[in-house]
């Protein structure tokens, strides 16, 4: 066994044992149950890809250490291909599952990504009888696998996956209220880039573990967004949570100033625990998505930043825009009308008010948590306000 075929093996057993343990470190901690359900698919497909291919490999230049029958090896060759395809499909539903853009209800989407895996699987089970995708040809007494003439199909189908994927990616970073979605949805181009390495080097370098590399960076791509996403991002509403509000906070107030100061809010549900007493905690949970939708549309509208801070607070914060910018107690009636309006079209058995506080950033001397106070101060001083023209 020369030194390549060595190495690549070595490179086959890292990755499973590199993605076993992933595959034991991922939990519903980091990810919904349809999401862990896909992720975990994903990983096996991955791993009976390695497999194949180093029994292919081995067939090819590993010197005798495993002689196949040409059934047996096309049969290795058929898997392959199909594990390749089917693990691309399943990086697809995951994305669209992690997402949460509706479409993996949407029957439409699923038959749509259903449509490349069939078309690839019935050209597969025909190339083992015309050679079409992939051939089998004797070489120095080894199987060895060709490219059939419509061996570019493969890289088609495995393509559009990932421009189905970068769609999601631009729809995610454009509705996304929440910074850390944004960069997650963002580092899905890379994928493709991946993509792009493969097909160019699939022919020139073959026999390469270009494939194996590219979707093993991938996984722990995912992995490791899951993670980050756990640590920053709220599980409810999908915004940045307090510890993400904190720290960006902390850096932008130390910028700050007369010339380029930042608008900070903060606001609440009024009676939120009656909601949760009186409705149960199903409407409680639907209330404060209203209220989070509100306050992404508003901070996305001048390219601020919200999260929520904690039970029914939410803070959000802008820098003026340049050419002008629109006075905050504008801004905080549309929030307002918002609520109440998307109240009435969900027939919601309650009708939100909001107490919100504002204050303009000026002094980067002062720290991230005096303003959050101040705008906390006045938050309820609104809300007293509003009790007080109930009575």
């Amino acid at each position: 066994m020369d030194v390549f075929i060595a190495t690549y093996l070595a490179f086959g057993l890292g990755f499973l044992f590199l993605t076993a343990y992933i595959f034991l470190m991922t939990s519903s901690d980091v990810m919904t149950k349809m999401e862990v359900r896909n992720f975990k698919m994903l990983i096996i497909a991955f791993q009976v890809y390695v497999v194949l291919a180093n029994i292919q490999t081995l067939e090819e230049h590993g010197g005798g250490v495993i002689k196949l029958t040409e059934s047996q090896y096309k049969a290795v060759c058929f898997a392959l291909f199909f594990s390749l395809v089917f693990l691309t499909f399943i990086y697809y539903l995951f994305i669209l599952n992690r997402f949460d853009l509706g479409a993996i209800h949407n029957t439409r989407a699923i038959f749509l990504g259903l449509i490349p895996i069939s078309i690839m699987t019935m050209l597969l089970v025909a190339s083992i009888f015309n050679g079409s995708i992939f051939g089998i040809e004797q070489a120095g007494g080894h199987l060895r696998q060709t490219n059939g003439k419509f061996y570019y199909i493969l890289h088609v189908c495995v393509a559009i996956y990932f421009v189905a994927i970068l769609q999601i990616a631009f729809s995610k970073a454009k509705k996304s209220g929440s910074s850390q979605s944004k960069k997650e949805a963002m580092a899905l181009f890379w994928p493709v880039l991946a993509v792009i390495i493969w097909v160019i080097l699939d022919n020139p370098l073959e026999g390469t573990t270009v494939i194996p590399v590219a979707v093993f960076a991938i996984i722990f791509h995912l992995f490791i967004t899951a993670q980050k996403s756990n640590i920053y991002t709220d599980t409810l509403t999908g915004m940045n949570n307090r510890r993400k509000a904190e720290l960006f906070l902390a850096s932008e107030v130390k910028s700050c100033s007369e010339t380029e100061p930042i608008y900070l809010f903060m606001g609440d549900i009024n009676g939120f625990k009656l909601i949760n007493d009186e409705h149960g905690h199903y409407e409680g949970d639907c209330a404060l998505m209203i209220f989070s939708e509100a306050v992404k549309k508003s901070a996305a509208a001048y390219e601020g930043f919200a999260a929520r801070y904690g039970g029914d607070e939410f803070v959000w914060a802008w820098r003026p825009i340049k050419n002008g910018d629109v006075d905050p107690e504008m801004v905080i009636s549309d929030i307002r009308h918002r609520v109440e309006a998307e109240c009435k079209a969900q027939q919601r058995p309650y009708v939100l008010s909001l107490s919100i506080g504002h204050i303009l950033c000026t002094d980067p001397k002062r720290t991230a948590d005096s303003y959050l106070k101040e705008a906390d101060r006045l938050m309820y001083a609104d809300k007293q306000g509003y009790y007080r023209n109930k009575r």
